[in-house]
């Protein structure tokens, strides 16, 4: 990413616009789609900057209480959205109770159900 040694600015027919960074992407708004957009960016190389205008990363699923965001398989449990989404969730700690192991999303077993919905709500 190009930083500024001296004052940039784009001029518009009314006002000279001063320019803060410039890079090869930018992406406004952090929500999950915006994270993997960013993300996906860098790793092929592109200056990003992402832009939030709250304090936090990961939009309405961390600023908004939604705890669980659903639905990385089908109904056969075999996952349907791999990338960064699963990337995130291969580096939590093994000890840590966020969602019940690949092998049983989409489980019809009423024990299974019963024991992560106690402690994920997720079904």
């Amino acid at each position: 990413m190009k930083e500024l040694s001296e004052p940039d600015f784009i001029t518009d027919p009314s006002r000279n616009i001063l320019v803060y960074r410039r890079c090869d992407v930018l992406v406004v708004g952090d929500g999950p789609a915006g994270c993997a957009a960013a993300v996906s960016a860098a790793r092929m190389g592109a200056a990003v900057v992402l832009v939030e205008r709250y304090g936090h990363l990961g939009g309405m699923s961390t600023g908004g209480f939604v705890l669980w965001i659903d639905r990385m398989t089908d109904w056969e449990g075999r996952q349907v959205v791999p990338g960064i989404a699963n990337d995130i969730l291969e580096r939590i700690p093994d000890d840590d109770v966020l969602r019940p192991p690949p092998e049983l999303w989409g489980s019809r077993d009423e024990d299974q159900v019963a024991y992560w919905q106690d402690r994920t709500n997720a079904f």
